[in-house]
């Protein structure tokens, strides 16, 4: 719901305030770190969270994370007894 609301509006809050979103940017990330850290996160959420951390810092730092969640989660599925 984030992303969504984030993705009709995120332009337009940038550009109305800057320092507004990236405090609230920076929060978020914050917030999603420690759910992560906690164990609370499905392994979706945890690449939306790298996914959107990438796009602040540089898309390609995220996207070896990316490969790495990606890969545990194939391996953990072929792992799965059919």
């Amino acid at each position: 719901m984030l992303s969504a609301a984030l993705r009709a509006a995120g332009l337009h809050l940038r550009s109305a305030d800057p320092g507004a979103m990236k405090d609230f940017l920076v929060a978020v990330h914050a917030r999603a770190a420690e759910a992560a850290a906690a164990g609370l996160m499905s392994s979706r959420a945890e690449v939306r969270r790298t996914l959107l951390h990438g796009a602040s810092d540089g898309v390609g730092s995220a996207s070896g994370k990316i490969h790495d969640l990606v890969s545990s989660e194939v391996s953990e599925l072929r792992a799965m007894p059919r």
